[in-house]
């Protein structure tokens, strides 16, 4: 993630959909529509930084869209990690309230995820199948 502080009157993205109003931080996140975010977000949903959630703002683009860290960009530096939706119970969005945002529901959202993106997966109760695990009858 870049993070850049940006005067009053700073047009964000296409066609300048958000207009900043005083000095703020904003955060690039480099992915976009190309990426499976939907368009739809824009100014509609939030996304996870530095253990705070920060609004989407301006147009999703291609391959980037901003947020807005504030007048102040505590606790978020370049290099963070976003997160665009997981757990609510860790302060992120879910992908029910992404695809609220959207008019639809969470299923849609991870779904058309780009196959570019890597993929991680957390199960604890995942059992790898090359692993013998005694059968008891």
């Amino acid at each position: 993630m870049l993070v850049k502080k940006v005067p009053a009157g700073t047009g964000v993205s296409y066609e300048h959909q958000a207009i900043t109003h005083e000095t703020r931080y904003l955060g690039l996140i480099p992915l976009g529509y190309a990426d499976g975010i939907p368009k739809g977000i824009s100014g509609r949903s939030i996304v996870q930084l530095g253990g705070r959630r920060v609004p989407v703002i301006g147009k999703v683009c291609m391959d980037q869209f901003m947020v807005d860290l504030g007048p102040e960009a505590c606790g978020v530096s370049v290099g963070d990690t976003a997160v665009l939706f997981g757990d609510p119970d860790t302060g992120a969005a879910s992908a029910d309230e992404w695809g609220s945002a959207i008019g639809s529901h969470g299923d849609e959202i991870i779904n058309r995820i780009a196959p570019r993106l890597p993929r991680a997966y957390e199960c604890p109760d995942y059992q790898d199948p090359e692993v013998s695990v005694p059968h008891v009858a």
